[in-house]
């Protein structure tokens, strides 16, 4: 990463190079896997990130250590599958099979934040979590798991239908089946919430989020030139919403998840207690569901206490293997938010939301868990002069 200005480093901490790819026209511009580059949760659509990333783990060797894949919501759907691309290239490399020759990339664990992997088994979850939490009435949530059979039955339906497409569904093409399990979802186990006021992202609040600060930090003139933006940042880029929605959201990618598990990477899922859209009795589940060497043990694993890197308990963990759950308290939709883990001397990153440091404080206790060991990282934040 070059830059004509000169960005202050931090202290003495060891840190993650996390290089964030925002899209172009459907290409990422620059090395990485981007948030926003949702097109790769469509199986045909994920070369230009990889490709991108090998040619940049070639060109640009010292960013090719310990690679890690992240993301959170609907990252549940392309990090697996990008990972699972991943390690199917670099077998290839291995048995000389690619071509022309590709660099291999050093790829070390995923992790999935308040993911939405398996939706179409997520019913009966959804109506625990809406009761648990106080955010309906009994009557409520007894007519929600009344809605459970048929709901989950006409979301694999359509996950089936689906899966046997050559081309992929949008509004306009998608199946009857997969727009009545949309319809049935929605009114049964979304708008019971929605009805109350809460923020389904964040049950603890009312109404939507305020991004006002980061929208605008974002589009400031002189940190778009800087990033080299084109075109000003929105929260929700509702055409790929649209594109997306009705081919995808009732796609299963356990099976990739399996295929990382199994390849021996490390694999983190962890979920705000609060948020309820991508809620963590979903996420448990979904888990405890999937099927690898090591699924007896995890399933039988109880849930223990966490503490991240100090006295204090932020949550709960299972953990077998190469696989973590991770429930963390008093956080919503966007855990590296709401749970930074305040202290004096702490990391910080992009918007406040301090994800450098939830990944090595939260989890640096933990031998195995996401080695963040890169050298620096670039940190916009309204208190300090950070780019000179």
């Amino acid at each position: 990463m070059k830059s004509r200005r000169r960005i202050r480093l931090l202290r003495r901490e060891t840190l993650l190079a996390m290089v964030i790819v925002d899209t172009m026209k459907w290409r990422p511009r620059i090395f990485g896997i981007s948030y926003s580059f949702c097109r790769a949760a469509v199986p045909l659509r994920w070369w230009a990130s990889l490709e991108d990333t090998q040619h940049s783990s070639t060109t640009s060797p010292e960013y090719n250590r310990n690679f890690h894949l992240a993301g959170e919501s609907f990252a549940g759907h392309y990090i697996p599958v990008i990972a699972d691309k991943i390690l199917q290239e670099n077998k290839r490399m291995d048995q000389g099979a690619s071509s022309p020759p590709k660099q291999r990339i050093d790829f070390r664990g995923m992790a999935i934040g308040n993911g939405d992997t398996d939706n179409p088994h997520s019913a009966p979850y959804m109506a625990e979590m809406a009761m648990v939490s106080g955010a309906v009435n009994r009557s409520t949530y007894q007519q929600m798991l009344a809605s459970v059979p048929p709901t989950t039955e006409l979301m694999l339906r359509c996950t089936e239908i689906l899966g046997k497409l050559k081309q992929p569904a949008n509004l306009f093409t998608a199946p009857e089946t997969c727009l009545d399990a949309n319809l049935e979802y929605m009114m049964n186990f979304l708008a019971p919430v929605e009805a109350t006021g809460r923020n389904i992202y964040d049950l603890r609040l009312n109404g939507t989020y305020n991004f006002s600060r980061y929208i605008n930090f974002l589009n400031n003139a002189t940190i778009m030139k800087t990033l080299g933006a084109g075109k000003k940042w929105k929260p929700i880029n509702y055409r790929v919403t649209l594109d997306l929605y009705f081919d995808d959201t009732y796609r299963i990618y356990n099976p990739e998840v399996e295929r990382v598990l199994e390849a021996g990477v490390k694999v983190l899922i962890y979920a705000g207690d609060k948020d309820y859209l991508c809620n963590w009795l979903v996420n448990d589940a979904w888990t405890k569901r999937l099927q690898w060497s090591g699924a007896q043990q995890f399933v039988h694993r109880p849930l223990e206490l966490y503490q991240a890197g100090t006295t204090e308990v932020v949550g709960e963990m299972r953990r077998t293997q190469n696989l973590a759950f991770v429930r963390v308290y008093n956080a919503g939709h966007l855990v590296p938010h709401d749970q930074p883990k305040e202290q004096s001397g702490d990391y910080r990153a992009v918007f406040e939301w301090k994800y450098v440091r939830f990944c090595l404080d939260g989890l640096a206790s933990y031998p195995w868990a996401l080695s963040c060991n890169q050298d620096f990282v670039v940190r916009p934040h309204n208190d300090v002069n950070v780019i000179e």
